[in-house]
């Protein structure tokens, strides 16, 4: 436990060296400015009781804090970011509880298809398919029973099942 008492000026002072960041964070994020201050004032107080007086001055370490919890908040953001993007583009998975906020007409569409490729497949891979679109595969894996790689398996085989044209089978078209 530090011997001092949190350093609010110091946290301010370091919140203020960011604040570009910050500004710039946020609006990448869609967020509130006030709020990426909070949650980096949060970090700050959390590790307060971390700090060491013969390591570094109150300053340094709330500042070192502040920037670290900066980049993470950043990463954080664009990783959902990412993968959000990689769920809408995909299509299919547009329907699995990624929220529209544009209400544009091609995600409409990219429900509607997906929609239709869910009310085809069996119940134990519409759920698989839900769990990964709202968790990840490794929880997807967990809640199923199954291994990550019988995941990965079992996504391929319905990808290439949806590939297929209509009324073809593995074998081949229909007599």
């Amino acid at each position: 436990m530090p011997s001092t008492e949190f350093p609010a000026a110091a946290c301010a002072a370091a919140i203020a060296a960011y604040r570009k960041k910050i500004s710039s964070a946020a609006r990448r994020l869609g967020v509130d400015p006030e709020d990426v201050e909070q949650d980096l004032t949060a970090s700050a107080l959390e590790a307060w009781p971390r700090y060491q007086e013969a390591r570094a001055s109150p300053r340094t370490f709330i500042d070192r804090v502040v920037r670290t919890a900066l980049v993470s908040l950043v990463r954080h953001g664009t990783a959902q970011k990412r993968s959000r993007a990689a769920l809408l583009a995909d299509g299919e998975a547009a329907l699995l509880g990624v929220p529209d906020r544009d209400g544009d007409r091609a995600r409409a569409e990219a429900r509607m298809c997906a929609e239709e490729i869910l009310a085809v497949l069996r119940d134990v891979d519409r759920d698989l398919c839900r769990d990964i679109a709202t968790t990840c595969v490794a929880a997807a894996a967990l809640r199923s029973g199954l291994s990550r790689q019988q995941v990965y398996r079992r996504l391929s085989a319905i990808e290439k099942q949806n590939d297929r044209p209509r009324g073809q089978s593995r074998s081949g078209p229909r007599k």
